[in-house]
């Protein structure tokens, strides 16, 4: 848990962008059964510090990328969707806009949160950890 509290405690990230990134990683690696733990808890954190509408959290966990979100979240959400599908190095275009909209800390920062919460989307796709059993994901 210390080493959670670390990586949340990034000093570059912002809390739209760091929700964005996580939400979109765990949507890669649990959305096939439903979305796993870590997608229900964080959901509940973005929208009760009302940072992304239902609406918006759903096509992120599912891959797609809102229209509506800001310029940092877009580009968080381009990091995260690039570096989860993994295969070649990150592109130079993309590494030079999020060093624009982000600045380079932040954009490290994404990277290393993006890292993290890989290793909890292979942990809990090992044990399919879920959503409570008396609890839904969405409302809709």
């Amino acid at each position: 848990m210390r080493l959670n509290k670390e990586v949340l405690s990034l000093p570059a990230l912002e809390p739209g962008v760091t929700e964005t990134a996580i939400l979109a990683v765990q949507g890669h690696y649990t959305g096939s059964f439903g979305g796993g733990f870590l997608t229900y808890s964080h959901s509940r954190i973005t929208a009760s510090k009302a940072l992304l509408t239902e609406h918006e959290m759903q096509q992120i966990t599912a891959g797609k990328k809102p229209d509506t979100l800001g310029e940092k979240e877009g580009i968080a959400f381009d990091l995260a969707m690039r570096l989860v599908k993994g295969g070649k190095p990150l592109e130079q275009d993309l590494w030079e806009r999020a060093n624009a909209t982000l600045g380079n800390e932040q954009t490290l920062h994404v990277i290393q949160l993006v890292a993290y919460y890989s290793l909890h989307g292979v942990t809990l796709n090992a044990g399919i950890i879920g959503v409570p059993e008396e609890e839904r994901l969405w409302s809709s």
